[in-house]
């Protein structure tokens, strides 16, 4: 009810990395992803960063 059930800092990491995406910054959010699943591995979020990384990365923007 309201209570985030992740740490802090994950949550300050997976609002950056989606920020970073939403800039078109691909190379720096695939590094802010790599290091993020080695922090929170079992994330659900990272199936929808990961396809929108990819998405960025095959077209340019």
């Amino acid at each position: 009810m309201g209570v985030s059930q992740r740490e802090p800092k994950i949550e300050t990491l997976l609002n950056e990395l989606f920020s970073t995406l939403e800039n078109n910054e691909s190379e720096k959010a695939r590094l802010q992803l790599d290091a993020l699943k080695k922090k929170a591995p079992d994330l659900p979020e990272f199936a929808g960063a990961e396809a929108l990384l990819k998405r960025k990365e095959l077209i340019g923007r």
